[in-house]
């Protein structure tokens, strides 16, 4: 199920990637028609040891001592141990689960043009990959525009095995945006809701690109995934924003927090001393949940479904569940279908991006890649 990540690997930024391998020989073919790299290691070689690290037992064994006398032959016999480490080190989950993460910024000039950007995950344990190409777009477009990307990033993921998500990162005069509700495939005629097929999530601009927040963020992220009971949620209150900093007041007090539920949908500008979005961004909340037009007695009527067994962990999915079952009403509680406009900020200090890095050009076999690498992360 790993075989196209382990091909990527393999193969670098300077190997185009193989559109289809249905065998590992065929991958072992594809990367031994390629040149080595700098270290003079082929990448079919790599290829074969990253293999033997995923499947272990005896294939695992034969092959590594393939691997070894390769090594001798070739005379990469220094080589080898920082490659099978790294191999090692680097195994594939089970169930590995890729993300494409869709950037939309305000243009500086134009206010109804907006810069589209993207990062696609082909590993599912490398962050970050590479920036893909930037494009500048109207209000109107983006959803067309993301319907390309979902189905450029369908493509290149068509020999994985395992689960996608989608990730919106927003400032936050948009973070209303219905983009849950956006469609895939209009060109077939026929498109169809992206809630259906991905847990979709909003992110924050703002926090990705302010680094003084980022330190409570991560130790909020960290006691989430310790703990993801539903004691780990404060549900706002009207008499939280009567005082100025109540709010920021109220969060700091308790680190043990880690989920706030918004008394209403997030204004397009700050509100200043009483701030729900903001005190919540700058306490380090990882999660927030808000609905774009609704009461918030219903809302806490769906929240119960999404934390509910220590759900906190999971909430992307739960809400993709909630969403999902919007289609087929009938068949679930009344309060289900109020995840018509149910927004989930679900925020992941591990998954960042730096913004002035260049889209990715591949480079020829051969060529010291290194710089472009650490411009990458």
């Amino acid at each position: 199920p790993q075989l196209r990540t382990l091909v990527h690997r393999a193969g670098g930024p300077g190997v185009p990637p193989a559109m289809s391998v249905a065998s590992a020989w065929e991958a072992f073919s594809h990367l031994a028609e390629f040149n080595a790299g700098a270290d003079g290691f082929p990448p079919a070689l790599t290829f074969v040891e990253l293999v033997a690290h995923q499947v272990g037992g005896d294939v695992g064994a034969k092959l590594t001592k393939w691997t070894d006398e390769q090594a001798r032959r070739l005379r990469l016999g220094n080589q080898l141990p920082g490659r099978r480490a790294a191999a090692g080190a680097a195994r594939i989950p089970v169930e590995p689960r890729l993300h494409l993460m869709i950037v939309v910024q305000h243009d500086g000039i134009d206010p109804d043009r907006y810069l589209l950007s993207y990062w696609r995950q082909d590993d599912p344990s490398k962050w970050p990959p590479p920036r893909g190409e930037t494009r500048m777009v109207r209000f109107d477009e983006l959803e067309r525009r993301v319907d390309d990307l979902v189905v450029s990033a369908e493509r290149a993921w068509s020999g994985h095995a395992g689960a996608v998500a989608l990730e919106f990162v927003l400032p936050r005069a948009l973070l209303n945006l219905p983009v849950h509700r956006w469609h895939k495939e209009h060109e077939s005629g026929e498109p169809r809701p992206l809630c259906l097929d991905y847990p979709v999530v909003v992110r924050s601009l703002e926090r990705m690109q302010s680094s003084q927040w980022h330190r409570v963020w991560r130790l909020r992220w960290q006691k989430l995934m310790n703990d993801p009971s539903a004691a780990r949620v404060h549900v706002c209150q009207s008499a939280d924003l009567t005082t100025p900093h109540r709010m920021d007041a109220l969060l700091s007090e308790d680190p043990q927090l880690a989920l706030v539920v918004l008394t209403s949908a997030p204004s397009a500008h700050p509100r200043p001393g009483a701030d729900e979005l903001g005190a919540a961004l700058r306490s380090g909340l990882p999660a927030l949940v808000w609905h774009s037009e609704g009461s918030s007695a219903a809302l806490r009527a769906v929240l119960a479904r999404l934390v509910e067994d220590e759900g906190l962990g999971d909430m992307p999915g739960r809400a993709q569940a909630l969403r999902r079952a919007d289609f087929h009403p009938a068949e679930m509680p009344p309060a289900v279908s109020f995840t018509h406009g149910l927004v989930v900020l679900w925020d992941n200090p591990h998954r960042v991006v730096t913004f002035d890095q260049p889209p990715d050009i591949p480079q020829p076999r051969g060529e010291d890649t290194s710089d472009e690498r650490e411009r990458a992360s």
